[in-house]
């Protein structure tokens, strides 16, 4: 069974039709100054029957006909044999749409989508139409005749739609014959309104509904470089599928920062590793962009890309690109948001080394929430920091004592909570919440919690509670050496990676460390350029 379809492919033929003749005027006498009155004629759909006079009488029979008036409807809708075309043909087109913005509910400059629409063979028509002139005198005529008469020399092009997909979207309205007057002879009624009537026709499409489907995109393309025998070539594995090279241009070099992309000439000198989590400066050099640029093609700006190989992430960062107009050594690269990994931990304040600066030491005075993450080790109760705690959260001195959040003997304690326990009885000099102890061999028992008190290493991240007036441990990296975090310094905007896996696949044996997530230093073969 068909399918319901309907696309007011008429309807929008006629609305275009209607225009044609929508805005013309007429003169109704003259102002005392002598200047004529002129008079809008406005249009309806409708044919001159019992309808269209009881429209123009405003549906009442006790009001004068009003006049003037243009009305219009169809008055045939014929096949058109010769201008039939092979019945099964079916046109394929690919297009592109731009990339919509849910947010705002606009279209922008980047590309978005990629669709193949099959377009089958319209039918053809052709519409006639009558425009019915209503007016009070023989003058209207004749201005509306003087007006309307130079559109069709000898035919009038319209639109129906601006969508370039759509190939029956333009027609052409001819003249078909007017007729002066609908009077009679003798003329004895009473009406005074005569009618004018003006015929027209259109050749036109009908077209039923497009299969749109989308294609996927070539995102890569591997090629292997044989050597003569293509058989033999291809069942070698360490030609064909083994080792392999990846080039770029001049074997130039990348630097991301922000939303900038600067070229890098091969063995840039003092190129810092990604895994320093300061951010890169920028060298002074003399690589343009339209040096590379030009080797692909024509460059669009906000529609070319760049796509960035990242060694340590599963998926590709892609984001249009424009040159800088203060600087060709630039790219500004419009990074696609979903092709960036997401933070998994709340951002850190900034990057410090506690040895060398601390609260009221180099740093603000602590600061609720504030967090910082380390690059060296830092002791506990030092003047600057305090005492530091594992957690917000206070272990339990029993029953479970086998649990792993109970007390464990020869561990330093801060008393949280006192409930039904007596911390004398465990090392505490006294059994007050704040106090400070080294946990003994006592079987515990009792209600009461206790802070871990540690000293923070190199990769963690601390953060200070107001409530406790305590720096604590946020991200422990010790106790993380099997995950993968990633989070942002608010101070440079930078995003970090935790990579926590011993044997990295891409340096084995690399310790678990923090680095740049995807911004800093791309070796030759690691970008790919998307004109």
């Amino acid at each position: 069974m068909a399918q319901y379809f309907y696309d007011n492919q008429i309807r929008r033929f006629l609305l275009q039709f209607a225009k044609i003749f929508s805005n013309w005027y007429v003169t109704a006498g003259k102002d005392p100054n002598g200047n004529p009155i002129l008079v809008r004629v406005p249009i309806q759909y409708g044919d001159s029957s019992r309808q269209a006079a009881t429209i123009i009488a405003n549906n009442s029979a006790s009001n004068l006909p009003s006049a003037p008036l243009m009305t219009y409807f169809i008055n045939g809708l014929e096949y058109d044999q010769k201008r039939t075309q092979e019945p099964y043909f079916v046109e394929k087109q690919n297009i592109r749409q731009r990339k919509y913005d849910s947010g705002s509910q606009n279209y922008g400059d980047e590309q978005g989508q990629a669709f193949t629409v099959e377009k089958l063979m319209p039918v053809p028509y052709t519409l006639r139409l009558q425009v019915d002139f209503w007016t009070t005198n023989y003058q209207q005529k004749l201005e509306l005749i003087e007006q309307l008469g130079t559109l069709f020399n000898p035919s009038l092009e319209i639109q129906s739609t601006d969508n370039f997909v759509d190939w029956t979207s333009l027609t052409i309205v001819y003249q078909d014959g007017l007729t002066f007057s609908s009077r009679s002879i003798p003329q004895g009624t009473g009406n005074p309104i005569d009618v004018m009537s003006w015929k027209f026709y259109l050749p036109m499409w009908i077209t039923t509904s497009s299969k749109l489907k989308k294609y996927g995109v070539i995102n890569k393309i591997i090629t292997s470089i044989f050597e003569g025998k293509t058989i033999d070539d291809m069942q070698d594995d360490d030609l064909l599928l083994g080792t392999r090279q990846k080039i770029s241009p001049y074997g130039y070099q990348l630097l991301f920062i922000g939303n900038s992309l600067q070229l890098l000439p091969q063995d840039q000198p003092d190129q810092p590793s990604n895994f320093a989590l300061e951010k890169p400066v920028n060298p002074d050099t003399d690589l343009y962009w339209s040096s590379i640029l030009n080797m692909y093609g024509a460059y669009r700006p906000g529609i070319s890309q760049i796509t960035l190989d990242n060694p340590y992430m599963d998926t590709e960062i892609v984001g249009t690109i424009v040159v800088d107009p203060l600087d060709d050594r630039y790219l500004i690269f419009n990074v696609d948001e979903d092709t960036l990994p997401q933070n998994t931990l709340e951002p850190v304040t900034a990057v410090i080394n506690p040895q060398i600066s601390g609260p009221n030491s180099g740093l603000p005075g602590p600061i609720p929430n504030v967090r910082y993450l380390l690059v060296s080790d830092i002791a506990s109760d030092t003047p600057s920091w305090g005492t530091i705690i594992g957690s917000q959260t206070g272990k339990s001195i029993a029953p479970e004592s086998q649990l792993a959040n109970t007390l464990m003997p020869t561990v330093k304690y801060q008393i949280a909570t006192i409930g039904t326990t007596d911390f004398r009885l465990y090392g505490a000099p006294d059994n007050n919440v704040g106090t400070k102890f080294t946990m003994n061999n006592v079987q515990p028992d009792g209600t009461g919690t206790a802070y871990t008190i540690v000293e923070a290493g190199t990769n963690d991240i601390l953060q200070f509670n107001a409530t406790l007036m305590q720096w604590f441990v946020s991200f422990d990296a010790s106790a993380n050496l099997a995950g993968l975090e990633y989070v942002t310094n608010l101070t440079t905007e930078i995003q970090y990676r935790w990579s926590a896996t011993p044997a990295d696949s891409v340096q084995p044996g690399l310790p678990a460390q923090w680095m740049k997530s995807y911004e800093g230093y791309y070796n030759e073969g690691d970008y790919s350029i998307v004109i």
